[in-house]
């Protein structure tokens, strides 16, 4: 029968538990910690042809279009908004 091992943590790393916190780099930043990604991630939204002509829609690509999203991403880090806004697919 084999002894069990315990595992321990070095005295000077830190763990993250709190359910509030997502892992991105600015939260890393927060606990002096250095953020190390371990999956990328892509997202797209599909918008129905007659709804892109819509007031909602169109609002949407404003807001889009302007510094906001942008400074917030760089605020978070880790995240790339250079083709926010734009058509990748059209049928």
């Amino acid at each position: 029968m084999q002894a069990s091992r315990t595992l321990r943590r070095p005295a000077n790393s830190r763990v993250i538990r709190r359910e509030e916190e997502s892992s991105t780099p600015s939260v890393a930043r927060s606990y002096g910690m250095e953020y190390l990604p371990i999956s990328e991630e892509q997202f797209a939204l599909l918008i129905d042809r007659k709804a892109w002509f819509d007031a909602p829609v169109k609002k949407l690509l404003a807001f889009c279009a302007t510094e906001q999203p942008e400074s917030c991403a760089k605020a978070y880090g880790g995240y790339y908004t250079s083709s926010l806004g734009a058509v990748l697919w059209n049928a």
